[in-house]
């Protein structure tokens, strides 16, 4: 009987914590949501790399070897030490990073932080300036220059008078 007992309380308190578990809210931990793109999965020379732009925490494009080929890198875990990374190397079985199993990003100098690549998009130029514009890193508009003639027209006006 007091078997019995502690099963049915340990069983209730174990749906408990579940139920407090599935209630907690994750909005933290999930990644941005990156715009629909019609690119299907692709691959990149690591290194072509010559160059990236960091979006967020998990999203950054990078651009190998040259702005055309520009594509678009989910990585997991988040980390707040990709906003601030200035150099980085990535590291695959293979020569691409593609986002298959160990494909990594490396991040810093002495110590490095490996991040998994886990998704790879190529980015068509309209696609790229849709993506940076989404996270506000498109370029800024140029300024409008005021027109430098100042100078009126005038036009002679003919009068009764000066019939």
């Amino acid at each position: 009987m007091v078997a019995c007992r502690k099963a049915r309380i340990a069983g209730l308190l174990l749906t408990g914590m579940l139920c407090a578990c599935a209630g907690q809210d994750d909005r933290d931990s999930q990644p941005r949501a990156t715009p629909e793109l019609s690119g299907q999965q692709a691959c990149f020379y690591r290194r072509q790399a010559q160059d990236f732009q960091v979006l967020d925490r998990t999203s950054l494009v990078v651009f190998a070897p040259n702005r055309r080929n520009a594509y678009l890198v989910q990585v997991s875990p988040p980390s707040n030490d990709l906003r601030f990374v200035d150099a980085l190397a990535f590291e695959s079985r293979s020569n691409q990073v593609c986002g298959r199993a160990g494909d990594a990003l490396l991040l810093g100098a002495g110590t490095l932080r490996r991040l998994s690549v886990v998704d790879v998009r190529r980015l068509e130029p309209g696609q790229l300036d849709t993506v940076l514009a989404s996270y506000g890193k498109g370029d800024e508009p140029t300024p409008m220059e005021p027109e430098t003639d100042t100078a009126a027209e005038i036009e002679p006006v003919e009068s009764a008078a000066d019939e």
